[in-house]
């Protein structure tokens, strides 16, 4: 939740607590994008503005590619405490080479084990950018991706009462 300037705002525990009751008090649903920082309240405004939006969370979207920067990134992420239920929304790579390789099988293998769910998303990127350009939505781009986000949209969904004692 930034401004469109990011320069030099920064919003506090209770700031994003109040907007995250009014959010909740009008909508079933809130999506929250944030910035692709470890969440942590000492590390900067975009940092602490996860730690922050995290203890209002339902449940937490990890992207990742298929590189090892990416999935280092997931599994330090999910080396954070009291995470809520996470999904890893993994983009596929388009080759079998790619997609099969001994490392990338391991990785989501450790993945896997420590998230609610993943859900694979056709790497369609050229495709996108270009329904982008002319202004289709992301979701007319193929029936492969168009299912991949509803799966995605229901394990959202699902996941805080899958999860839930």
């Amino acid at each position: 939740c930034f401004p469109e300037a990011r320069e030099a705002s920064e919003y506090s525990r209770t700031e994003i607590g109040l907007i995250a009751a009014h959010l909740r008090s009008r909508y079933p649903l809130i999506v929250v994008d944030m910035s692709n920082r470890l969440p942590d309240p000492t590390g900067g405004p975009a940092a602490a503005a996860a730690a922050y939006w995290l203890e209002h969370a339902d449940v937490l979207v990890l992207p990742s590619a298929a590189s090892k920067q990416d999935f280092n990134g997931v599994l330090d992420y999910l080396d954070v405490q009291d995470l809520p239920p996470v999904i890893v929304a993994s983009l596929v790579p388009r080759t079998r080479r790619n997609r099969d390789h001994p490392l990338t099988r391991r990785y989501m293998t450790a993945i896997e084990q420590r998230v609610y769910r993943v859900v694979n998303i056709p790497d369609d990127a050229e495709r996108v950018r270009y329904a982008g350009m002319q202004g289709v939505p992301v979701e007319s781009v193929s029936a492969s991706l168009r299912a991949a986000y509803r799966e995605l949209a229901d394990a959202i969904v699902l996941a805080p009462q899958a999860v839930s004692p």
